[in-house]
């Protein structure tokens, strides 16, 4: 009996945490005269990004945003401002627009996937349109610009292969230039730093040298030269990209194929009597 009691209590409870929470979310932040911005609409038009300073400046911004705006549509009626026949028609198309945009959604994009042998399979069917356009680098760096630490690093290096452990046992001291996982296009290196990797080897260990006082750990993990294949890694969400834009556009021909070949009627004019179009 007790048993059964406690689950009641704790279904009670939940029961009212969600319709508290609910409610929460329907409680308005905002409000000019009978229109009220919630804490729900607030959430969706403004998506957290960035830092939590970011976030919260974005929405004291859209806040202060949409009581202007209502402020001066308020008073646009008040004043029996009234749309044109060009704003009603351009209020009539933007409304189509957002229907048209909504059932692509649900029956093209949403339905669209890639595969990774697609991918693999474009990639190695397409060899011309990957042809590295400059040399590229694959590098692990650190860098300091504590002479004293500089001394430290250098042995840590020796024992210490992973710059993110040093990193971490050290952030004020030491910055991460470049992780080692992703290659860098020559033209997006400082020119100072080009130099020194130009020297170098991959996987020859890392190498020490100072650019503008600061003191760089450098190891070079690949090369791409110049007119050579890229690497899939480096064009496979280029490729993915591709083959949605290609899939998207045929399902979309064969979507609008289908519709003008049904029970639709459509008029096509162009005030020309020779090339007037119509299907009934």
């Amino acid at each position: 009996m007790r048993h059964l009691f406690i689950i009641l209590y704790i279904s009670i409870l939940s029961t009212i945490f969600v319709r508290c929470s609910i409610l929460d979310r329907e409680q308005p932040i905002a409000r000019v005269n009978d229109s009220k911005l919630t804490r729900a609409e607030l959430e969706q038009k403004v998506p957290q990004l960035g830092s939590e300073e970011d976030y919260i400046n974005a929405r004291r911004k859209y806040i202060n945003d949409w009581v202007d705006r209502e402020l001066l549509y308020q008073e646009a009626l008040r004043q029996d401002i009234k749309p044109d026949e060009f704003v009603e028609s351009e209020l009539e198309r933007i409304r189509k627009s957002m229907i048209v945009n909504l059932f692509i959604k649900a029956h093209i994009n949403d339905i669209i996937s890639v595969s990774d042998s697609e991918i693999e399979g474009y990639y190695e069917t397409h060899t011309d349109e990957f042809i590295a356009e400059t040399n590229y680098y694959k590098f692990e760096a650190i860098k300091t610009a504590d002479a004293k630490f500089a001394k430290q690093l250098e042995k840590y290096i020796k024992s210490e292969t992973d710059i993110r452990n040093i990193f971490n046992n050290s952030p004020d001291s030491c910055q991460i230039v470049s992780n080692g996982v992703v290659y860098l296009a020559e033209t997006h290196i400082p020119p100072g730093f080009v130099t020194e990797l130009q020297k170098q080897k991959a996987n020859t260990g890392f190498f020490k040298f100072t650019l503008k006082d600061e003191t760089y750990f450098i190891k070079i993990v690949d090369i791409l030269p110049v007119g050579e294949k890229k690497a899939l890694e480096m064009v496979e969400r280029e490729i993915k990209q591709m083959v949605i834009y290609k899939k998207r556009q045929e399902k979309y021909d064969e979507l609008i194929s289908r519709l003008r070949s049904n029970n639709n009627a459509y008029q096509i004019n162009l005030n020309f009597p020779n090339e007037s179009k119509e299907r009934r």
